[in-house]
């Protein structure tokens, strides 16, 4: 499981975008598992910022298969 955290300049160009990956090993299902992650955000008026990000999982914690698809907007004051 990957955490990040999106932080939102003035000075950063629009559109913004990221892509990570990681692979692990899950000791309980002696598998090793990959998480695919990407998305894109727009900047709309100052520092807010509009985003959409696509998380894919190969294994979640319960060994199933996870998809994650979030939209959201970021208020900055």
């Amino acid at each position: 499981m990957a955490w990040r955290t999106w932080y939102t300049r003035a000075t950063v160009p629009s559109p913004r975008y990221w892509l990570d990956n990681s692979v692990g090993y899950n000791v309980e299902a002696q598998q090793m598992d990959m998480m695919i992650s990407a998305g894109l955000g727009w900047r709309i008026i100052g520092n807010d910022e509009l985003y959409m990000g696509v998380d894919w999982q190969s294994q979640d914690r319960n060994g199933d298969e996870s998809l994650k698809v979030a939209f959201g907007y970021y208020y900055s004051f």
